[in-house]
Formats: C-alpha cells, structure tokens, sequence
C-alpha cells in the first residue's frame, strides 16, 4: 500500500520565492480538495515492487516543486495543471487551511497498464483506502466543504460517506479536461464561479466578500 501524500496550504506557501507572505488575514476554515488517486507516466514517479505487484508512487509531492513561486488568479486557473491550479485557488481565495488528498491512495498504475481511473479498482481496494485513510482524514482535518476534482471522487464520497456528514460536497472540473478540448477561459470562469458561491454558501465568505472577491475577478478577466 502506497499512501498518497496530504498537502496543506503551508506547504504552498513555504514553496513559493520572494518575501514571506502575510497571511493573518487569511481564510482558517478548514477545506479539502479531493482527487481520484495517483496517475502515472511522470519523472516523479519511481517504481516500487511488492510482492507480484507494480507500483508507482511519487517520489516527491510534485505540487509543489520546480517553479516555486506565487501563483495568482487567473493566470493558472486552467486544465491540465495540477500544482498551479491548487496554488492559484489557494492565493486567490486566501485559504490558509487546505489539504490535498486522493480518494484511492494505492499506486497501481504502471508503464504496461497505464493510468486506470477509480472505476477499474477492485472495490475491497477502495473500501479498504476509505475505510483505513480517507475516512479518518476527514475526521481530522473536520473541513467545512470537500471540492472533488471530477465526478468520480465525487461519486465515490456519496456512495461510502455515511448519510450524516456536517461538510458540503462541491464538484468541480477534473483539472485534465483541457486536453478534452476546454479552454483555458472556461476554466477560468467555471472554477472562480463555483468556488466562490460554495465558500459562501458554507459562510466562509460574507455576502460583502463575496461582492468584492467577484468585483476584482471582473476587472482582471475583462
């Protein structure tokens, strides 16, 4: 069992260059970002061999390596780029207490199988990481809203969350989807819309910051 690494803003934070960053006045709700599990294919996977399986795990938590610096709305609200787009949320919406996770932590993906989506896991296998990890990180972290990064996460949370939970699910575009033909302006729109109304919806936000926070996303994007 590879466990997939947890991220929290801090971690952005101190990766990015220049002056540290004040961020006293930042958003301390707690909120989670919830993908599907580990890809494949990438320098920064390395492999690893247990018994009669194959595994790729990171060998580095590649959100946050390379170009370390601030990343802004709009410029990385887009598909296709994992790292820049959590930094971009991060930043624009000042949250200082997020944490990344994948609902399958297991690494099963290989050079000869390629990637396999959470649908084409044997479901003791999902059971099992929702059970012995998910299900407990949620309990730590008690986020206020749970934004998973394409349908199936999405699904998945419904079908084995129990019917009582305290925390808003919102669903968002799996950050892939421009390699599906959507551009960069879709993404723009379609992420700083949805986030924004469900942070205030969870009453992250105030009505008057909302206003504001819409306000300075109309005059960078027009």
């Amino acid at each position: 069992m590879t466990i997939s690494h947890g991220a929290s803003s801090e971690d952005f934070i101190q990766a990015t260059i220049g002056k540290k960053i004040d961020t006293k006045n930042w958003k301390n709700d707690s909120v989670m970002f919830l993908l599907e599990g580990p890809s494949v294919g990438h320098d920064f996977y390395v492999e690893k061999k247990y018994k009669t399986y194959i595994k790729w795990p990171t060998k580095e938590w590649y959100w946050v390596h390379n170009k370390h610096k601030k990343f802004e709305y709009p410029n990385f609200f887009k598909g296709g780029v994992y790292g820049e787009l959590f930094k971009s949320i991060i930043f624009t919406f000042e949250l200082n207490n997020v944490y990344i996770t994948n609902f399958v932590k297991c690494g099963l993906n290989n050079i000869e199988t390629g990637y396999l989506g959470i649908n084409e896991y044997n479901p003791e296998c999902i059971e099992k990481c929702f059970n012995e990890y998910l299900y407990k990180e949620i309990k730590l972290q008690n986020p206020k809203i749970i934004f998973c990064f394409g349908s199936n996460p999405e699904n998945k949370l419904y079908e084995y969350f129990p019917d009582e939970y305290n925390f808003e699910i919102i669903s968002l575009p799996h950050p892939a989807g421009q390699r599906r033909g959507f551009k960069d302006e879709f993404y723009r729109h379609l992420y700083f819309n949805i986030i924004l109304e469900a942070l205030y919806k969870v009453k992250i936000y105030t009505l008057d910051e909302t206003i504001k926070k819409y306000k300075v996303f109309l005059n960078k994007t027009n």
